[in-house]
């Protein structure tokens, strides 16, 4: 007999899953605002950077990203 969803619903439970939601939600924001920010001039306190230039960052990054994940991640 499967255990119901609600057995599920334990502190322990329930903290990680926040904590996760929280990351991802933080993760999204500054994955949105970082673009506005490289593109904010320098007299009002961002990089001032130009649109391809900031879309190679991103790129870069990406990859980096990618890179990581498949070499230092244990396998599943």
């Amino acid at each position: 007999k499967p255990l119901p969803l609600r057995s599920l619903l334990i502190p322990r439970v329930i903290i990680a899953a926040g904590n996760y939601a929280a990351l991802s939600f933080l993760d999204i924001a500054f994955r949105a605002v970082q673009p506005v920010f490289f593109a904010t001039p320098l007299e009002l306190g961002g990089l001032g950077l130009d649109p391809p230039r900031i879309g190679n960052i991103l790129a870069i990054y990406g990859v980096i990203n990618g890179l990581f994940q498949i070499f230092f991640f244990a396998d599943l």
